[in-house]
């Protein structure tokens, strides 16, 4: 057993060496749990910001746009747009039954698109879906219906 009392032994040991903080921290403890808690606080910074973007997609005005994205897709089937090819005039194409509708509603999300007032990265992921489904409506070239980019 020690010859001091509980706690009086420690009381000791750090008066010789050095000062310690209120919490019983050294300056060089004090310097290094304060560098801790500045890398904390910035990771925690980090980590939000996937957060933040997806406040800024989840905002109303965006979502509304995802769902006429969504929306087109499910009335227009790309599969069935990428299916329409061949010689075609452009009358002919504004007279095809799936192909104008589509270009039609595709027309009404760009145009939703451009009222927005968000963060060019969103912005580029919209308009990367949008050309997307532009792609599909394909357009009349020297007299044929093409999909290429």
């Amino acid at each position: 057993m020690s010859e001091f009392p509980k706690g009086e032994e420690q009381k000791m040991k750090f008066e010789t060496e050095e000062e310690l903080d209120e919490d019983g921290l050294t300056a060089e403890q004090q310097a290094y749990a304060q560098d801790m808690l500045e890398h904390i606080a910035m990771q925690d910074e980090l980590k939000s910001l996937p957060g933040r973007k997806r406040e800024i997609i989840e905002r109303p005005e965006v979502a509304e746009i995802q769902s006429m994205i969504e929306k087109f897709k499910e009335t227009f089937p790309l599969e069935e747009l990428l299916a329409v090819v061949g010689p075609m005039s452009y009358h002919e194409a504004k007279l095809h039954t799936l192909r104008e509708p589509a270009r039609n509603a595709i027309t009404d999300i760009r145009e939703a698109t451009n009222k927005l007032k968000v963060p060019k990265e969103v912005e580029d992921e919209i308009n990367l879906q949008i050309k997307e489904l532009w792609k599909a409506i394909g357009v009349v070239r020297n007299g044929v219906l093409t999909h290429e980019g």
